[in-house]
């Protein structure tokens, strides 16, 4: 519909009552008469205007089009090789990350930080069960986690499991390298990605003996879908915590890396 058409009924009703409150003695007529005036007079008033902007709407239409079709036109060999170069960047990435963390290593924090760390850790009572340290928006609280959970937010991911000892940082790596494939069949990388995280995330609850199953899984799976960054660095401050204070879920890692011997891949805490 054009601008005058749009417009100038509001603009004979406001007519209408202004008549009304003046309490004129306006035949029917007359009053239908000046209406066909108003809108006859208006709208050749703003004919040049619409006549001036129907360019400028016909090439906006034109581009959203071509958008569209740019998008859905990228070869599918384009799109693999984009894939690729994001694993092989990562790997690489994630090749450096580990070499500057360097080995695990529990409690290297000053006896202040370690007792203020298993306040946050232990922060259960008789009525409640714990929960996470950090809140999911407490990124700030950590810099360093921070900043690696939203830059790489996988290979951040890969290292808070191998911290947790549910597998190696490479093997972790490798998941990510799944999830990023998955993306080329639409949803299915994110599918991916939800599940996998969802399903670690109740395995650490069930480590500091949080609430796990039920209502959680809901919980989990929305901080995955729509903060996942948020979330990978709650859980890296958790396992970070934990190895600083020196809790039990760290020192079960070390008692299974003595148990498994040299090959299992560890952790670190640094500071990262």
């Amino acid at each position: 519909r054009s601008f005058a058409e749009t417009f100038c009924p509001h603009r004979c009703r406001g007519f209408y009552s202004f008549m009304r409150a003046s309490r004129w003695a306006v035949l029917p007529a007359a009053s239908a008469a000046a209406s066909l005036r108003f809108r006859g007079s208006l709208g050749a008033a703003l004919a040049p205007l619409e006549k001036m902007l129907s360019p400028a709407e016909d090439m906006a239409s034109q581009a959203v089009v071509q958008f569209h079709a740019a998008q859905g036109a990228v070869p599918r060999g384009r799109q693999i090789f984009n894939v690729l170069l994001v694993i092989l960047l990562m790997v690489l990435f994630a090749a450096a990350y580990k070499r500057l963390k360097g080995e695990p290593q529990l409690g290297c924090v000053t006896p202040r930080t370690k007792q203020r760390t298993n306040e946050g850790l232990y922060n259960g009572d008789e009525d409640r069960q714990p929960y996470f340290a950090h809140s999911l928006f407490g990124c700030f609280d950590n810099i360093g986690v921070c900043a690696v959970s939203f830059v790489c937010p996988g290979i951040r991911w890969a290292d808070t499991l191998r911290m947790a000892g549910f597998m190696t940082f490479w093997m972790a790596i490798v998941l990510m390298a799944l999830v990023e494939l998955g993306t080329l069949f639409g949803l299915l990388g994110l599918i991916i990605f939800v599940v996998l995280g969802v399903f670690f995330r109740q395995q650490m609850r069930v480590a500091f003996g949080m609430n796990a199953g039920g209502l959680t899984l809901l919980t989990d799976c929305l901080s995955y879908t729509f903060c996942p960054c948020c979330t990978v660095a709650q859980e890296a401050q958790q396992y970070e915590d934990a190895w600083n204070a020196e809790h039990p879920v760290a020192k079960n890692v070390v008692a299974m890396q003595k148990t498994v011997g040299p090959e299992y891949d560890g952790a670190s805490t640094n500071g990262y």
